[in-house]
C-alpha cells in the first residue's frame, strides 16, 4: 500500500538497543524489522570471528521473535556486515557532509549509524526506533567502564560516566540527510 508505515529497530546489540527491544515486546510493539551493522575482519584473517555485538543482537531478535512475541508477525532481521575499510570509504565522505564535523568519537559513532540507516532504507523501513547513549550511561561500553584505573575509583568512574551524558547524538541529523 502506498503511505504504509514501517517501524523498525536499530539493534547493535549493546544495552539500550536490547532494553528498547524488549519494552517494545512487553508493549506489543511490532517491529517489521532490526537492522544491526556489524564490523568484521577480513576474512583473510584466520582468527576472524562475528563481534560479540552481534551475537547479542541475533539472541535478542530471538527472544523477541521466539519468547515474547511468540504469536504475532516476526521481525526481519538484518546484518549488514562490513570491514572497517568499507565501512570508512561507503560512509566517511556521507556522513562527514551530514553532520559537517569530524571528530573521533562522532565520526566513528556516526559511520556505524549511516549504515544502519542505509540498511533500515533498502529494508523499506520509513520509521525508526534506536537507543544513543545507554551503553555508555549505564555502564555497557567497553570503551569507558572496562578499564583497570576505575577498579578502586569511584569517583573517577562517576566523573566518567557523568561525562558521558554531553556525547553528541547525530541519528535525526543523519536520517534527515
Amino acid at each position: 500500500r502506498h503511505g504504509e508505515r514501517k517501524l523498525g529497530i536499530l539493534l547493535s546489540g549493546g544495552v539500550d538497543s536490547c532494553a528498547l527491544l524488549h519494552a517494545a515486546a512487553l508493549s506489543n510493539i511490532q517491529f517489521a524489522a532490526a537492522i544491526t551493522v556489524s564490523i568484521v575482519h577480513p576474512k583473510s584473517n584466520p582468527k576472524s570471528r562475528a563481534p560479540d555485538d552481534e551475537s547479542y543482537a541475533i539472541e535478542a531478535a530471538r527472544l523477541y521473535n521466539e519468547q515474547l512475541l511468540p504469536h504475532g508477525a516476526k521481525m526481519i532481521h538484518k546484518i549488514v556486515r562490513l570491514t572497517p575499510a568499507q565501512l570508512i570509504e561507503t560512509y566517511s565522505p556521507p556522513t562527514i557532509k551530514a553532520l559537517a564535523l569530524w571528530g573521533y568519537m562522532e565520526t566513528r559513532n556516526s559511520l556505524i549509524i549511516s549504515a544502519a540507516l542505509n540498511g533500515a532504507s533498502a529494508a523499506g523501513l520509513t520509521d525508526i526506533v534506536t537507543g544513543d547513549n545507554a551503553d555508555e550511561l549505564f555502564g555497557g561500553s567497553y570503551d569507558c567502564y572496562f578499564s583497570k584505573q576505575y577498579e578502586s575509583d569511584l569517583e573517577g568512574w562517576k566523573e566518567k560516566r557523568n561525562s558521558m551524558a554531553d556525547l553528541p547524538f547525530v541519528t535525526q541529523k543523519l536520517a534527515k540527510a
